[in-house]
């Protein structure tokens, strides 16, 4: 329940830029209770750091709301080893994950292009795999390895 809360509160900061970002760990810190605090003064609710039935139902809705509007950030699927490697052409639920990443980096450095949704690995795709392959240097080939796709999910979840 507490990792619920956390990954709600986290897809609510995710779309404010007023609210601190946390971690989920399923541990009630002092972090997560500062960001209840938060979440509860934005919302006009008794601000008590506690979870309660009226902050649970708020974090409930607002993180619905959010999720709605497009702005949560995705859960990032584990990948198996028989999923990859991930390259032009392919088209499937992990490719549309890939450019979500993708997208979020944009989002933080202008030297990345913003990618639309969709699930079809294009041309787009491998010449953002390769900027970010760059990054982190390795061999920039525009397919996405485990090592490539842990590095850019690591970030992600930041």
């Amino acid at each position: 329940m507490i990792y619920e809360i956390q990954q709600y509160l986290r897809n609510i900061s995710k779309s404010r830029s007023d609210e601190p970002a946390i971690i989920p760990d399923g541990i009630f810190s002092s972090e997560t209770e500062n960001s209840v605090r938060d979440f509860q003064g934005l919302m006009g609710l008794d601000v008590t750091g506690r979870v309660d039935y009226l902050t649970f139902d708020a974090l409930v809705r607002e993180n619905q709301r959010v999720i709605e509007e497009g702005k949560a950030p995705v859960q990032v699927m584990s990948i198996e080893n028989s999923d990859l490697p991930l390259y032009y052409g392919k088209e499937n639920e992990f490719v549309e994950k890939l450019r979500i990443m993708l997208d979020f980096v944009a989002d933080k450095h202008s030297n990345f292009k913003h990618l639309e949704r969709g699930n079809v690995f294009d041309r787009e795709t491998e010449s953002e795999v390769k900027r970010w392959q760059r990054v982190i240097a390795v061999a920039d080939n525009g397919v996405v390895d485990k090592f490539t796709w842990n590095s850019l999910a690591e970030y992600y979840l930041l």
